[in-house]
């Protein structure tokens, strides 16, 4: 239950986000990727900027930022590509100019914007572009989710006392943990991105800049190290007995099948594995090594080591079968 005040900013910031559509501003997923991500930890830069360079990205609450920061600006609010947008597209014209001097000065301003990473644009979210994602923040899928899974560490041994009333059963209390095991697979899906991920700009070809551009190896390199040790070793942080023991009679097993399920199903899509097969900087058979290495390394499996194992393989099969009926090269897969 929150107190007024701070249902108040809530709705405020989800009011002026939905007033941007109102006036043909469209979602801008690339500008919370515009903060260099140590600077959401620091008061002064995000009461100064705030934690995103656009209200029209989804980035609803500064979830890097840590107990003891004493940041205080956590929603995001109207910033500098909002306001570069509603100038471009409703400021002052020339009306001597005709519709093709027109094209040229708007063409003109775009160009000179883009030089100003808090007022790069894109439009939507993208399942390859790791700067344009929702709820993402910063410049770093990796160390943002860690940020943000110290901040689900702290919540979940609290999640009993913060959740539960005398007289009433654990209604409110599956409801709140069905949503912090979202929000910890949402981390692993933004750093998921990165591992074939491709950059694409919204370039001109006046602009002489590339439109496509793989992401560098090393960011693809640590996206696959920080699956094997958050993900794929088992988080048993995020199945603490005193919040399970009252959900679920198997003590957290099918959450984190589920979870690690559906991460493999989204590292092996069709678009990934293709990405991958051609990529120069990062390659599908180099990832393939480093998570068969790591699911099944030499020691007694528990449950959930045999559980990922099976769901690990079960992912492959499908994803061979999948491409086999599209002709495709599985050399790398089998």
């Amino acid at each position: 239950e929150y107190e007024d005040e701070l249902m108040g900013e809530c709705v405020s910031e989800v009011s002026t986000h939905e007033v941007g559509p109102a006036i043909d501003l469209v979602h801008n997923m690339e500008a919370s990727y515009s903060t260099p991500l140590e600077k959401l930890r620091g008061p002064e830069w995000t009461k100064k900027y705030g934690h995103t360079a656009s209200v029209m990205d989804y980035t609803r609450f500064n979830y890097v930022a840590q107990p003891g920061d004493g940041v205080k600006e956590l929603m995001p609010r109207i910033n500098d590509y909002d306001i570069w947008a509603v100038k471009w597209g409703y400021g002052p014209r020339d009306f001597n100019l005709n519709e093709q001097q027109e094209k040229e000065f708007s063409n003109e301003q775009i160009k000179e914007a883009w030089k100003d990473p808090r007022l790069i644009f894109y439009s939507e979210f993208s399942d390859t572009d790791p700067r344009c994602q929702m709820e993402d923040l910063g410049d770093n899928s990796m160390f943002a989710s860690e940020y943000g899974i110290n901040n689900l560490k702290f919540i979940v041994p609290n999640l009993v006392e913060w959740s539960c009333r005398s007289g009433e059963g654990y209604s409110d209390l599956r409801r709140i943990y069905s949503e912090i095991t979202t929000q910890f697979k949402q981390y692993m899906e933004h750093v998921c991105t990165n591992i074939g991920g491709i950059y694409q700009d919204n370039v001109t070809f006046d602009m002489k800049a590339p439109v496509f551009r793989e992401v560098p190896a090393r960011l693809q390199q640590d996206a696959v190290s920080f699956l094997c040790n958050n993900l794929f070793t088992t988080p048993f942080w995020l199945i603490d007995p005193s919040v399970t023991g009252k959900l679920d009679s198997r003590g957290g097993v099918e959450t984190i099948r589920r979870l690690q399920g559906d991460i493999l199903k989204k590292l092996f899509s069709k678009a990934r594995v293709t990405n991958l097969s051609s990529g120069r900087e990062y390659t599908l058979e180099k990832m393939i090594n480093e998570f068969r290495l790591h699911i099944f390394k030499k020691e007694e499996p528990d449950v959930f080591r045999r559980n990922l194992q099976k769901v690990y393989i079960k992912t492959l099969c499908e994803s061979v079968k999948s491409l086999r009926e599209e002709s495709s090269d599985v050399s790398c897969l089998l």
